[in-house]
């Protein structure tokens, strides 16, 4: 869960025209905003990028409310995966933290995607839960891999709230009686998620109170990196490495600030893409100082230490995979 609510953005046409001058090049996009839907260029950006056969992977991240029966049909189509971000599994609970949202819209739009899915008989398909833990919501943990099935999800994600001004007081860290709850309970969502056939990603901080809390599970730990890690590119520069992260080489992330970073858990910007075109920014002395640093055995001053340590869902995180 992000501030990016806070910021009043829409791609402008001389970045929307750069960027989708890129699409013979890339190998792979995440459209995620705020909302994807509500800004003016994305339908054409997205029908766009559907024709390059070099981007082997289109992700779309939503909270699924204004999507329509034509794009998911084009989503399911192309074998887009699909990300919805649910952080309740009750109206009170789901309305309460997404200000604005409606439930019986939700289950609606859910309830198209699954049908979507029947159709086709897709099985090659990737239908992702994001599911963000909060104080207000972490009783919902026990619910969530049978409303995931019910709507046809393959994936849960659980994630961690991003310490900001406006969210401070959801945070469950220091709360031990929330912490020792979950911990209690992680196995039996991990057994849930099984039996319905479902994957969940868990970064460190999870993964450690699945696997690390003395209680017997149906499922085994296995270790997993993101594919945002690859290591070829890092690699052929400064040899065989545990500790980096192949963002500045591999991704360019445009967020609603009006600033480029590697990824969105990077704290400095590499530059900004309102004042400076895409070419300039990848190659500013910004992003040249992420990948020499990177490369350094005494670690990057650029980087959020959050990241390093592991703390955020992020790029480099380690991660446990059912």
């Amino acid at each position: 869960m992000c501030d990016t609510h806070k910021n009043n953005f829409d791609l402008g046409k001389t970045t929307a025209d750069e960027i989708e001058k890129l699409f013979p090049y890339l190998e792979g996009i995440s459209w995620l905003g705020g909302e994807v839907f509500l800004a003016k260029r994305f339908d054409h950006l997205f029908e766009q990028a559907l024709r390059h056969k070099n981007i082997r992977t289109n992700e779309i991240i939503t909270n699924g409310l204004l999507l329509t029966e034509k794009t998911i049909d084009k989503i399911v189509a192309n074998k887009v995966k699909l990300t919805v971000s649910v952080d309740g599994v009750t109206k009170n609970i789901y309305e309460g933290i997404r200000k604005g949202g409606n439930f019986e819209v939700l289950q609606k739009k859910l309830h198209m995607i699954s049908e979507a899915y029947s159709r086709t008989h897709t099985e090659a398909y990737v239908l992702q839960l994001n599911h963000v833990v909060l104080k207000s919501n972490y009783k919902d943990l026990i619910r969530l891999p049978d409303f995931a099935r019910k709507y046809g999800f393959n994936r849960i994600s659980l994630m961690r709230c991003i310490p900001s001004p406006v969210a401070n007081n959801e945070l469950i860290e220091n709360d031990l009686a929330i912490m020792g709850y979950i911990k209690g309970i992680m196995p039996q969502v991990l057994d849930r998620a099984q039996k319905n056939g479902i994957t969940m990603l868990l970064d460190r901080f999870y993964g450690n109170m699945a696997f690390n809390n003395g209680k017997k599970s149906s499922v085994q730990q296995s270790q997993y990196l993101d594919s945002g890690c690859d290591t070829n590119s890092a690699e052929s520069v400064y040899g065989k490495r545990e500790d980096y992260c192949s963002a500045p080489w591999k991704r360019f992330t445009l967020l609603t600030d009006g600033f480029v970073y590697p990824d969105c858990d990077c704290v400095v910007p590499a530059g900004g893409f309102i004042k400076q075109s895409i070419a300039e920014t990848w190659n500013s002395s910004i992003m040249q100082q992420y990948r020499a640093t990177l490369g350094r055995k005494s670690g990057n001053s650029l980087c959020n230490k959050e990241c390093m340590k592991n703390k955020y869902y992020a790029n480099n995180v380690q991660k446990y995979i059912l």
